[in-house]
């Protein structure tokens, strides 16, 4: 059995220089085929934060733990409030707008060892646009 703790304050902050409202906090409770096929992430988003857009190399289930979200799925919009399940497609450009007045908390299934995530912009701390999770780190 593996369990991991969701409620805990380890969360990563990331954001995009200039862009005030692309900010979002990430844990990744189970990664590098820590469950098996399959890397989970859980996103924070405060009030008037956004993940802003960007692609995957697998397809992604997101789960709506708390809160409200307009989700953007390739120029589609949607509100997701808790309890909701989002489909995403393989390589859809995606992104999430918290713009309700509480924290919003959703949890991505992607059903792979290994994932590249690219944003349009580069995303600090880290520095890059291509981010990749699992599997062997690049060379």
């Amino acid at each position: 059995m593996i369990i991991r703790d969701l409620i805990s304050n380890q969360f990563m902050d990331l954001w995009v220089e200039q862009q005030p409202e692309h900010r979002w906090k990430v844990q990744v409770p189970f990664m590098m085929g820590g469950y098996g096929d399959m890397i989970v992430v859980l996103i924070v988003l405060e009030p008037g934060q956004e993940l802003p857009s960007h692609t995957d190399d697998c397809s992604e289930l997101v789960v709506m733990l708390g809160g409200q979200i307009e989700a953007t799925v390739d120029g589609e919009h949607e509100k997701l409030v808790t309890g909701q399940l989002l489909a995403i497609p393989l390589g859809a450009a995606h992104s999430f707008r918290n713009s309700a007045p509480g924290r919003a908390r959703l949890l991505s299934l992607l059903p792979t060892k290994t994932l590249t995530t690219t944003f349009n912009d580069v995303v600090s701390p880290l520095g890059q646009r291509v981010m990749q999770f699992g599997g062997q780190p690049p060379a």
